[in-house]
């Protein structure tokens, strides 16, 4: 009897943990299978809205959602009581038409909808629990539902609390267009543009065309009696910040200075950083396409600088096949540089900001000279990166770049680590490398471009061209520095003290008098720009210089002009 006992007792314990098994098994919400005509005929039976998640395989935010919001007691218990839940791949199958039919643009997108497919709610994008199950709610709400704000902004179109109601639901959820809210600010009265709801729509959604930004602009000083000074002038900044890129982007010189004109009219504080950011940086750079890349003949590399957006065409979006938590990472504000590749060794790198808060990002492609031109003719470029690293790694000052003492080839974007692997190269092999600052769209927003970056090689030396000092330019029989060369000896200062290298300083002499005097003049004006470095606490051992005479002309000697370029210094690096 009690061996009896205490079998039953056994299976007792056995089903417990089973049952506890299978419900921690079930746990999270129940997502009926994805087939679109069940799940409408499901959802007639029972009398229940249908939540509908779309989303995609490579979406990060949907694989968030799914292992950290589905799988909340809170949120599962609310969604499983009140819809028919399902979630459909817009990429396969039913999702194809679904995306289509209800203008999928972004994942993921929640829609929730009655048997007969009329959306009543729609939001797009990740959310905490807490937020998640209050969405859900406003979806069962007939008074907050989309439909329900819709139909009341058709009814009523003047009202400002609910056409700001409005934009934001249709922002949540991805619809919001230019013809909807310039509607609504047309049908305002001028004097009614100053009241507090039609400030914040002014400021949120109202762009440059917009009848009410210009009626804003010409009358900023009603608002300023109103409002925060710096709200105001920010919505300012922000609007030619983007008219300019657009004028830039279009190659509209004439609209490009109409704006600067403009704006500097205004006199309103960061002007002339805005302009000054539109000149320097907003021009599209001859490196922003592949084809353009510039070659790198030099240890280091720099400051450089990416351009917003892209070149003529996108020619670089990847996905990484390994890491499906990550977005496809594509070419947004794109530098790119061309290495041909001299000798064998291990290639690392390190990409340095200007500014720690930006975050450069990188692509290295190998890619055969033949091939790269052929495919280059066909428009069929074949680019898959041999190392990516799309991180945001914080620890490392906005660092990043190649190094052999990790072994990860590819990091995706959000936190990671901010280096890859360095890689092996052989002689006569051609690399392209793709830079872009990521965060640039953040820094865009606040009146802050990125300030640059410089790449510093090691292991590898490129193929040594002479680097023109274009500012030392030697008056005819002088060896005196001219006081114009100075900001860019200082630059070389810097180089130097930041990548630890040597230089070979070479002085140049135009073809007048003879060989001998132009070589003494030469060799005294590659001993000024030595004398000159040394006086910035650069160690003499990292400096050599020689004169060449003028046995290097680079223009004619029959010219002035001609003279005077060729009354030059170059350096060469030497040595890591």
């Amino acid at each position: 009897m009690e061996l009896k006992n205490k079998i039953t007792f056994c299976f007792v314990i056995i089903f417990i943990v089973c049952t506890s098994f299978a419900s921690a098994q079930k746990k999270g919400i129940g997502f009926e299978k994805p087939n679109w005509k069940q799940v409408l005929l499901t959802a007639q039976k029972e009398k229940k809205i249908i939540f509908l998640d779309c989303y995609t395989s490579w979406c990060g935010p949907c694989h968030w959602m799914e292992e950290n919001v589905y799988t909340n007691d809170t949120v599962a218990n609310f969604y499983n009581s009140n819809f028919i839940c399902v979630k459909i791949n817009m990429e396969k199958e039913d999702g194809f038409e679904l995306a289509k039919k209800f203008k999928i643009n972004s994942y993921p997108t929640f829609l929730y909808l009655t048997d007969k497919e009329e959306v009543l709610y729609r939001t797009c994008g990740s959310s905490i629990p807490k937020v998640f199950v209050e969405i859900g709610k406003d979806a069962l709400n007939p008074e907050t539902q989309l439909t329900t704000i819709e139909n009341q902004f058709k009814k009523d179109i003047s009202n400002s609390i609910i056409a700001y109601r409005y934009f934001e639901l249709l922002e949540k959820a991805d619809l919001l267009e230019r013809s909807v809210i310039e509607k609504y600010l047309s049908a305002q009265k001028d004097s009614n543009l100053t009241s507090p709801l039609n400030w914040k729509i002014i400021y949120k959604y109202a762009d440059f065309k917009s009848k009410a930004y210009q009626y804003f602009e010409k009358n900023r000083f009603l608002f300023y009696e109103l409002y925060n000074i710096d709200s105001i002038e920010n919505k300012i900044n922000l609007i030619y910040i983007k008219e300019l890129k657009l004028a830039n982007d279009s190659k509209n010189k004439k609209k490009f200075e109409e704006l600067k004109t403009r704006l500097r009219k205004l006199k309103i504080k960061k002007t002339e950083n805005i302009i000054d950011h539109a000149d320097a940086k907003l021009a599209r750079q001859r490196n922003t396409d592949i084809i353009n890349a510039m070659e790198i003949t030099d240890s280091i590399v720099g400051p450089t600088n990416v351009s917003l957006g892209h070149g003529n065409v996108m020619e670089f979006q990847y996905q990484d096949p390994g890491d499906i938590y990550h977005h496809i990472t594509s070419e947004e504000n794109s530098a790119w540089f061309k290495l041909n590749i001299e000798y064998d060794t291990l290639l690392s790198f390190d990409i340095v900001p200007e500014d720690s808060l930006d975050d450069y990002d990188f692509a290295l492609f190998k890619y055969n000279e033949d091939d790269f031109k052929k495919d280059l003719k066909s428009n069929n470029l074949k680019l898959k990166p041999e190392r990516l690293c799309y991180s945001y790694c914080t620890s490392k000052s906005g660092n990043t770049g190649l190094s052999k003492y990790t072994t990860k080839m590819s990091v995706g974007l959000g936190k990671g680590p901010a280096y890859v692997s360095a890689i092996p190269v052989k002689k006569g092999e051609t690399y392209y490398l793709y830079v872009d600052c990521f965060n640039s769209s953040i820094a865009y927003n606040n009146n802050q471009m990125p300030l640059g970056f410089t790449i510093y090689f090691y292991n590898y030396w490129p193929k040594r061209k002479p680097i023109v000092l274009n500012t030392v330019l030697f008056e005819n029989n002088k060896a005196v520095l001219p006081p114009e060369c100075f900001p860019e000896l200082n630059k070389l200062v810097l180089r130097l003290r930041k990548g630890q290298i040597k230089i070979e300083i070479l002085g140049h002499a135009d073809g007048k008098g003879n060989e001998q005097e132009n070589q003494v003049l030469s060799e005294e004006r590659a001993k000024a720009v030595k004398d000159y470095l040394v006086s910035k606490n650069i160690k003499p051992d990292q400096i050599y210089y020689k004169g060449l005479g003028s046995t290097k002309p680079i223009a004619s000697n029959k010219t002035e002009e001609g003279r005077k370029l060729n009354r030059r210094v170059e350096f060469v690096i030497v040595l890591n």
